[in-house]
């Protein structure tokens, strides 16, 4: 199994192919074992076993449940691959059970992986393939039954064994592989002395993807047996152990799991048994273990045993057949099967319309049935309310897929009772409509339909003394979405345990462990639980299952539709137990700080931290910075290098506007390379608090209106620092015939307008309007403030000062503020016109021009021209041209337009029409006209960072993001460039939108990180306002590295 590293992200068990151990992510490389020599040993002899692999330091300690006496043996003296052997003395007892026994080791440098060893009771030999000339094609080897033969495969290789057999004679052939902890899945043929194929087998039922066969032999003679990879692949763990002799074997069990602690009669089933067998086996055992391994009754040569799955639930045998269904009782686990092809059981749940629950048949994914159940509920009518093939069910399915459920994935459904349906019937048969003795399975029903589980995804973790590691854990959510805060209930007072939280609907966590220093471990094995809430607000309190040990299995892909799906998953040898492993490694020479332990990020925007490095001693060369976050959190974290002048580093971080919200924890990992292996620091855990930028805060969340009628809907939205863009604010899925006029919060303004309509024939609830005014504080605190009214206010002519070329006011108009803060209103006679205009929304770009239409609607004749003119609040940096309508005019154009320097975002405006009537001006003021002002265009690159080496180039390729009706050609330079760093200008024309940037360094042009700016202007000539437009510059990263490479 090669060492490998993590990258900025863990990958979710299901879709890696490399299982990374936790070790390589705090320390200097663990132990790290590759392959056991021999793979195992037939009980009562004495062998030399050798540990293959890496950093294998003498004097570490063999930890193994093996029934052996062992003795450390002097290691090899290997100058070219030290510490890459470790031999011990293993006397097997001669009572040693036939199993397999897990080893691993201790040391120094924390604790190693664990392999397997398989203890059998038949005579072994060893295929030492390295041993062999390379240029000479195989061989088939003699060998001679009974025997086991321990070998591997290499890339499409096959391996031969000739034996001889005798007429009638009986023989088991079986291959360890994949329970062994390897990555093949193989194939056993069998092939007489002319090479015809008299047998043949994958994947034999109750071994997984492992092969066994039994053959009687037609005749005497010599006889082939071939082993392959089903596949041909080449893998990186391919050892396997072929055991030839006559021996029994079962191929199921009944019933396939129990409650722990409780007696039970299981039944062994299939195979080569003469008849059932049925043992007792011990059941009391600790909650960490989930599956019991219940060995066939001993015989000569033994097989593995079979796993049986332990639980904490109550317990049922499925009653003998009847015609009328079952009572269903939740929270019960049934231990049902299907006896006979095209059978279905049946079972009857007395339940409540509204109820909701969940339902979990268990069969093919516990390897020890071939049963692939289907799951469906009726009514009492036998009408088909609901159904589940796999665990896929749960997944609402937007489009039809062939890609075929994950292999082990059994049925699970979540269920809400109809109405008038109070008792349900529960199916479960065979998806094939087989069935038999062996065609077993565990129901259960339980009103607790919110569920999850927890799984490790690393099989243990080394945390230096006094240093930090992290735990990713990764979530499996059945029904269950909302958050998870993760934890270790025996970490003690040696470990200081942080992190662990789970944002809703994210499938992955990480805790960070640290080591407090000087102190012991006071367990060797964690327990890594996570809890939830659920809607009821009960708590849901699961235990993190480890896998053991983990295989990865390269090239277990299939394309499907485009794209590919997993066929096979990392190998997990689950029946180890619960437990995360852990040791603790030598102090590493440095340490890192963070500047914030806590922050808070909003989507869209960016938040910068600062990491310091802590040297213990000095240590050459650079420390590459990185950031590490659980999958499915999406962020971006930017840090960079450290080398021996520098210290501390800015690290940046930033989510999109899409990223999921919630608290999640980071941590910062610096790598260099010490003494010839890789150093790897982890910072201390920062929880961060994902927020969105801005929400909606509405007094309730219904209200209602008459029809005919409208209404208004107020609430305020709530910004969250440093957030302070426009916002819109508009309703979507309006019934029919009901309307919603979209809202608009600008940013950045210091006036705003509101534009207040009374309705025909309704009168003032109040003489004295309240109005205010809402924000939020960089703390995230509402701010909420009344608008004073001025009471009264008189101007006070002259009042000015020249000051510097202008004037400043001297006094203030007088205001009568002790009157109070209200805004006095009243209603006068009806206007006798109105205006309409064409457009309530529009969208205006800097230094560009826009024109909708106003229309006069007189009610009576009125004599006179009507003034025109528009209004928008101070700072609205606007030009609005009207004009004048006379009596045959009703209607005018109206000009607006900004400047190219006007603050961008969403305002108001209102056109006023001013005439004399009777001889007194009339004012009318036209409904509210929303103007959305943007820029006329804007860079997008795909990276706002880049590196280059020193006497090289490098081009930026990028696109001009126009908004119409904007067409003129721009042009783009780089400015504020280190020193030996040039760009040449571009410029896109007006019929284009891509441009490419070159960047050349000479060689004197010194290393490090530069922000340099990109400004685009555009030429504005011809135009009445002919002065060169600007947006705001954008700003880059350059990165200057020190190379040899010239231009």
């Amino acid at each position: 199994m090669p060492a490998c590293t993590n990258g900025i992200r863990f990958v979710s068990l299901l879709a890696s192919l490399c299982f990374c151990a936790l070790v390589e992510d705090s320390a200097i490389a663990a132990p790290l074992i590759k392959v056991l020599r021999p793979l195992g040993a037939r009980r009562g002899t004495t062998f030399t076993l050798t540990l293959m692999g890496q950093n294998l330091l003498p004097g570490s300690e063999l930890i193994t449940a093996l029934p052996a006496t062992i003795t450390r043996l002097a290691p090899p003296n290997n100058p070219k691959k030290p510490e890459t052997e470790l031999p011990f003395l293993v006397e097997l007892h001669r009572d040693a059970p036939v199993a397999l026994y897990p080893v691993r080791l201790r040391g120094e440098d924390g604790i190693s992986n664990l392999v397997l060893f398989s203890v059998s009771d038949f005579p072994e030999i060893e295929v030492k393939k390295e041993e062999e000339a390379k240029d000479t094609p195989p061989s088939a080897r003699k060998i001679s039954p009974p025997v086991v033969v321990n070998s591997f495969l290499t890339a499409a290789a096959q391996d031969v064994f000739v034996f001889n057999a005798r007429l009638g004679q009986s023989l088991v052939f079986e291959v360890e592989a994949r329970r062994l902890g390897s990555a093949i899945d193989p194939i056993i043929r069998i092939l007489d002395g002319a090479g015809r194929e008299i047998a043949a087998n994958d994947d034999a039922p109750g071994i997984g993807v492992d092969s066994r066969l039994q053959v009687k032999f037609p005749r005497d003679g010599e006889y082939r047996v071939v082993v392959h990879d089903s596949r041909f692949s080449d893998q990186e763990s391919s050892f396997y152990r072929l055991k030839v002799g006559n021996y029994l074997y079962a191929e199921s069990l009944f019933p396939l799991g129990w409650q722990r602690g409780k007696d039970i009669e299981v039944t062994l089933l299939g195979g080569n048994l003469p008849g059932p067998i049925v043992v007792h086996p011990p059941l009391d055992v600790p909650a960490s273990q989930t599956i019991a391994m219940i060995p066939v009754p001993p015989a000569k040569g033994g097989s593995l045993p079979m796993p049986f799955v332990l639980g904490d639930l109550p317990e049922i045998i499925e009653p003998p057949a009847t015609q009328t269904p079952v009572s269903l009782a939740g929270e019960t686990v049934v231990n049902g099967r299907i006896s006979k092809p095209g059978e279905r059981d049946l079972y009857r749940l007395a339940v409540t319309p509204g109820e909701r629950w969940f339902f979990e048949v268990m069969a093919a994914g516990l390897e020890t049935t071939p049963m692939i159940a289907w799951l469906g509920l009726y009514d009492t009518q036998m009408k088909l309310l609901s159904s589940a093939v796999d665990g896929g069910s749960l997944i609402v399915q937007t489009e039809f897929s062939f890609a075929p459920p994950e292999k082990g994935f059994d049925p699970k459904l979540l269920f809400r009772v109809p109405e008038n349906v109070r008792e349900v019937l529960v199916a479960v048969e065979d998806l094939n409509h087989r069935g038999g003795p062996d065609f077993a399975y565990r129901l259960r029903a339980t009103r607790k339909f919110e569920e999850f589980a927890l799984e490790l995804a690393s099989p243990y973790i080394n945390i230096p003394a006094g240093g930090t590691a992290t735990v990713p854990v990764r979530v499996i959510r059945h029904t269950y979405q909302g958050p998870i805060q993760l934890g270790i209930a025996n970490a003690g007072d040696g470990l200081l345990v942080e992190g662990g939280h789970v944002p809703a609907n994210i499938k992955e966590g990480m805790l960070v462990v640290t080591s407090r220093p000087g102190v012991k471990l006071s367990t060797s094995e964690l327990e890594v639980w996570g809890e939830g809430v659920s809607s009821a607000g009960e708590r849901i309190r699961r235990r993190a299952a480890g896998p053991g040990l983990m295989t990865p299995v390269k090239g277990a892909r299939r394309e499907v539709g485009g794209g590919s799906i997993a066929t096979q998953r990392p190998y997990q040898a689950k029946w180890l137990g619960m437990a995360l492993p852990a040791g603790i490694s030598r102090p590493v020479p440095l340490s890192l700080e963070v500047s914030d332990r806590e922050i808070q990020l909003v989507q869209g925007l960016k938040r910068e931290i600062r990491v310091t490095v802590n040297k213990n001693v000095p240590i050459a060369g650079s420390l590459r910075v990185e950031g590490q976050v659980p999958a499915g959190i999406d962020v971006d974290i930017k840090a960079g290098m450290l080398d021996e002048k520098k210290e501390s580093l800015p690290v940046q971080i930033s989510a999109n506007y899409n990223a999921r919200i919630g608290r999640f924890d980071l941590v910062l990992v610096a790598r260099t390379d010490a003494a010839g292996r890789e150093l790897t620091v982890v910072s201390p855990c920062v929880t961060v608090d994902l927020v969105r930028a801005f929400s909606l805060v509405i007094p309730s969340d219904s209200f209602e209106m008459e029809s005919g009628a409208d209404v208004t809907i107020e609430g305020r939205l709530h910004r969250q620092y440093p957030f302070q863009e426009a916002v819109q604010i508009k309703a979507v899925d309006l019934p029919l015939h009901v309307t919603g006029a979209p809202g608009h919060v600008p940013a950045n303004i210091k006036e705003g307008m509101l534009v207040v309509t009374s309705r025909p024939g309704v009168k003032l609830s109040t003489s004295e309007l309240e109005v205010w005014g809402e924000g939020v504080s960089s703390a995230g605190e509402r701010i909420r403030r009344r608008a004073a009214g001025p009471g009264l206010m008189t101007p006070v002519k002259g009042a000015r000062r020249e000051v510097g070329g202008g004037s400043i006011a001297t006094q203030r108009p007088y205001q009568a503020k002790w009157l109070g803060m209200a805004l006095p209103a009243g209603i006068s006679r009806p206007v006798p016109l109105s205006l309409e205009v064409s457009d309530r929304e529009i969208q205006l770009v800097q230094g560009l021009k826009r024109e909708i239409r106003v229309t006069v609607n007189k009610n009576v004749p009125i004599a006179g021209s009507l003034r025109v003119e528009g209004q928008v609040p101070a700072g609205i940096d606007v030009d609005i041209k009207a004009g004048m309508l006379d009596e045959k005019k009703e209607s005018l154009p109206v000009q607006i337009s900004a400047n190219y320097n006007a603050r961008i975002g969403r305002f108001d405006l209102v056109l006023v029409a001013r005439t004399d009537a009777a001889g007194r001006e009339l004012t009318v003021v036209s409904p509210c006209v929303t103007v959305d002002l943007v820029r006329a265009f804007s860079l997008v690159i795909p990276s706002d960072s880049f590196e280059m080496e020193s006497g090289a180039d490098v081009t930026i390729e990028g696109r001009l993001h126009r908004q119409y009706p904007f067409q003129e050609a721009v042009q783009i330079k780089a400015v504020d460039l280190p020193l030996h760093v040039t760009g040449a200008p571009v410029e896109v024309p007006a019929t284009d939108s891509a441009f490419k940037l070159h960047f050349e360094t000479e060689p004197a042009a010194e290393s490090g990180e530069y922000e340099i700016r990109l400004v685009a202007t555009a030429k504005m000539e011809g135009r009445k306002d002919d002065r060169d437009y600007t947006i705001p510059d954008k700003k880059l990263r350059l990165k200057i590295l020190k190379g040899s490479i010239s231009k």
